[in-house]
């Protein structure tokens, strides 16, 4: 089967976004996460969160690399973009999440 650089593109789009309900928090994949790294929503610092391992472990070593970040407040609906940055200045990569 001969695949197009469409398919895999298309398949990046229908990945799920993050979504932050009513209980202000998600699961992600995380890597190498320091202790009380800033949340950004949209290039600016959160009135207050708290990021975590949510499998077990201690950041930066969460169990399977899987981090909860919860809010104190939600966001505006719709998209927002979210980081993470380090106290040191390190910022990760950015990505979409979703106020429903």
């Amino acid at each position: 089967m001969h695949r197009t650089l469409e398919e895999p593109m298309r398949r990046a789009f229908l990945a799920e976004l993050p979504k932050v309900t009513d209980d202000l928090s998600w699961t992600m994949f995380g890597r190498h996460i320091q202790d009380d790294p800033i949340v950004l929503v949209d290039g600016l610092a959160a009135v207050a969160a708290l990021v975590t391992c949510a499998l077990g472990g201690d950041l930066p070593t969460c169990d399977e690399e899987q981090i909860r970040v919860s809010l104190s407040e939600k966001p505006a609906l719709g998209q927002h973009t979210f980081q993470l940055a380090t106290p040191g200045g390190l910022v990760s990569n950015e990505i979409m999440i979703v106020s429903e």
